[in-house]
């Protein structure tokens, strides 16, 4: 397949049909890992979906291997914010907080080899057992950043093969419950994005001049 957007996606509709859905994908290199001062390997994103109380709005934990998204690194350049210093490295390998030099260069694994470990797992959860194209071969035979050759693997476990559908959303939400209380304030993983959607449904989408000019220049056939 090719890029695949966002893992949430897949997770979500596992979990809102009543599974725990699991997903990851690998792609190009995007990280750097170990003593490589350069990328090497994709940033694995990761999503598990849990029906929750609420079956609308499941408990989502969608997160890339890396300390941050490549996107999110791209929306941080276009706001203008400084990052982290461990976010990244530049093209010569120097860790930097520059957004656009990271851009150029390379993100940087969550927990250090704590990350690194997970993106090489998931290339093997995916491109070994598909026996097909791993990161650096993508890369090799396209360097768009599409992804093409890529590969899934989704999980869909059904509760009610361990438990009770009920008593599993029961005591989800009773878990949620003892978070919100004893880890105040605390947002569910997906909470956020709920919210935002709510908000965004009501009042639209507010989109970065830079996001509208490129809209703008999209050819649309039909």
């Amino acid at each position: 397949t090719t890029h695949w957007g966002r893992a949430h996606a897949y997770a979500n509709r596992a979990a809102q049909a009543g599974f725990i859905g699991i997903c990851t994908t690998n792609a190009i290199p995007t990280m750097a890992i170990g003593g490589a001062k350069k990328t090497v390997i994709g940033n694995n994103p990761l999503a598990i979906g849990i029906p929750g109380a609420n079956s609308a709005e499941p408990i989502v934990l969608d997160m890339a291997m890396s300390q941050a998204a490549v996107g999110k690194v791209g929306t941080w350049l276009r706001e203008g914010k400084t990052l982290p210093g461990n976010w990244g490295l530049d093209a010569n390998g120097n860790p930097t907080n520059d957004a656009k030099a990271i851009l150029g260069g390379a993100v940087l694994p969550m927990g250090e080899h704590k990350g690194a470990g997970l993106a090489v797992m998931f290339e093997l959860l995916t491109a070994a057992l598909a026996g097909a194209a791993f990161t650096q071969q993508i890369r090799t035979n396209d360097s768009s950043g599409l992804d093409p050759q890529a590969s899934k693997i989704f999980i869909a476990r059904n509760p009610a093969a361990f438990i009770e559908p009920v008593e599993f959303q029961q005591h989800t939400a009773a878990f949620i419950a003892y978070l919100k209380e004893d880890a105040a304030p605390f947002s569910y993983p997906g909470e956020r994005g709920w919210e935002t959607r709510d908000k965004q449904l009501a009042t639209g989408v507010e989109l970065h001049n830079e996001i509208v000019q490129q809209l703008n220049n999209v050819d649309i056939y039909f």
